[in-house]
């Protein structure tokens, strides 16, 4: 198999990866019951599921996206590597602050505090908006229709993951957590 085979491959497991996260999402949203996310606790079957799906899906395309750039480094102009790349490199810097300001529990479902404190006093969800800025840089630098198709089944689960978080938020956290949520805006 070619190397454009074994991308396409790894592209399309992590685009089923996150489409199978976004539908039990949106079963989860539609049904109004809990089932799925934020998971009942460490090392329960949904905590474990989403883990497993999220890795599956980013990994993938991780590994595709760096052997698809390395592929095509003879015809990228450097102001288009520059200018992508401060988008991925930017968005994703800020994501992975952010996650580790709040913690790594608290990002994988456990009621381990409410931050709102630093990028969380501009925004309720300023992980999933730097993500979508690493992921548009990313798309961009890639510029593959079947990565595209990952990355913005990724960028739409971040869509509706405050659907599922912020009602647990809300019980999890009281009346803190209403007063955040009146205070500060859900993306931006």
């Amino acid at each position: 198999m070619s190397i454009a085979g074994w991308t396409d491959a790894l592209f399309a497991v992590s685009g089923a990866a996150f489409a199978a996260i976004l539908l039990l999402a949106l079963g989860q949203v539609t049904t109004g019951k809990p089932a799925f996310w934020p998971p009942e606790h460490a090392g329960s079957w949904s905590h474990r599921l989403f883990r497993g799906l999220f890795r599956l899906g980013v990994y993938p395309l991780v590994l595709a996206g760096a052997a698809t750039i390395y592929a095509q480094a003879g015809t990228l102009s450097l102001a288009r590597v520059i200018a992508d790349g401060a988008l991925v490199l930017t968005g994703f810097a800020v994501a992975f602050h952010a996650t580790a300001k709040m913690g790594w529990a608290n990002a994988f479902g456990e009621a381990k505090g409410l931050v709102t404190d630093g990028v969380f006093s501009y925004s309720r969800h300023p992980v999933y908006v730097a993500t979508w800025v690493g992921l548009a840089g990313l798309a961009l630098l890639i510029a593959d229709p079947m990565a595209n198709v990952a990355i913005g089944l990724w960028a739409a689960l971040y869509l509706v993951a405050p659907a599922l978080e912020e009602p647990w938020l809300e019980a999890a956290y009281g009346d803190a957590y209403r007063a955040y949520k009146y205070r500060v805006r859900r993306f931006f």
